[in-house]
C-alpha cells in the first residue's frame, strides 16, 4: 500500500467500525427471514476484516487524481466495494449486502457532511441559497474538486442544478467490476447517498440520469423544500 492508503486505513478504520457495528450488527441474516437469526459482533468483524483485505488489492488498481478529495472518494469506493463483495461471499443476498453496506455507509457520509452545512447555515437562513451553497461548497472545492470531476452548473432560484459529466468514482467501479455489478454497486450506495443528502440540506434531489447507469452524464437537481408527496389516485 501507499503512504496515503495507509493513513486512509489508519484513520477511517475506526469510523467505519462503528459505522458498520450500528448499520449491520443486529439486523436479519436474511432480510425477511427472522429464522436465520441475526448478525453478531463477531461476525460483523470478520467481514470488516476481510473488507479491509479486499481494499488492499481494490487501492492498489486506483489510478492517481488530482484532486485530494477525489482520491479520498476512490479510497472509499475500493472499501464499500470490497464489503459488498465480502458480504456477499459470506451468503448474504446481493441485493441486501449492498443495502447493508450502503447504510453503514451513510452514516459515515452524513457525519463528514455535517461540518460543511455547518459552516454555510452561519451564512444564510434562506432555504434555497443553502441548498445552493451547500452544493457548491462540495462540487467546487471539497470532495468534489473540479482537477478531478468534470461539471456543468445550471443554477438556478430552487437551488443547485448542475450535470456531471465525468466521475472518477464511477470509473473505478467500471475498472474493477462487471457492468452489472458496477451499475448495482455504485447505485446501490454512493449514488443514492444524494438522496438523504438532499434531504439533510433542507431540500430534495431530482435526478434522472446517471453516468454509471449509462447516462451521457449525472443530473443533480436540488431543489429546496420537501419533495412533493405523490398523487393517489
Amino acid at each position: 500500500m501507499t503512504s496515503g492508503q495507509r493513513l486512509y486505513r489508519f484513520a477511517f478504520r475506526p469510523l467505519v467500525r462503528g459505522a458498520a457495528m450500528t448499520a449491520i450488527r443486529g439486523r436479519n441474516r436474511q432480510r425477511g427471514d427472522l429464522s436465520k437469526g441475526r448478525f453478531t459482533r463477531g461476525e460483523v468483524r470478520t467481514l470488516l476484516n476481510d473488507a479491509w483485505t479486499r481494499f488492499e488489492a481494490h487501492a492498489a488498481q486506483i489510478p492517481h487524481e488530482k484532486d485530494a478529495g477525489a482520491r479520498l472518494w476512490l479510497l472509499n469506493g475500493a472499501l464499500i466495494i470490497g464489503a459488498i463483495q465480502a458480504a456477499i461471499d459470506r451468503g448474504v443476498a446481493r441485493d441486501y449486502a449492498i443495502e447493508l453496506v450502503g447504510d453503514a455507509a451513510w452514516i459515515i457520509y452524513r457525519r463528514v457532511m455535517v461540518l460543511p452545512d455547518a459552516l454555510v447555515r452561519l451564512t444564510t437562513r434562506n432555504p434555497a441559497k443553502r441548498l445552493q451553497r451547500d452544493t457548491h461548497l462540495i462540487m467546487d472545492l471539497f470532495p468534489f474538486g473540479p482537477k478531478s470531476y468534470c461539471k456543468r452548473w445550471i443554477d438556478s432560484d430552487r437551488g443547485g442544478v448542475f450535470l456531471v459529466t465525468r466521475c472518477p468514482y464511477q470509473e473505478l467501479h467500471h475498472k474493477l467490476l462487471p457492468p452489472e455489478d458496477a451499475r448495482d454497486f455504485c447505485q446501490g450506495t454512493a449514488c443514492n447517498l444524494d438522496y438523504p443528502l438532499a434531504e439533510m440540506w433542507g431540500g430534495h434531489l431530482e435526478r434522472q440520469h446517471t453516468l454509471v447507469g449509462g447516462g451521457a452524464y449525472c443530473d443533480f437537481r436540488y431543489v429546496s423544500g420537501a419533495r412533493p408527496k405523490a398523487k393517489q389516485d
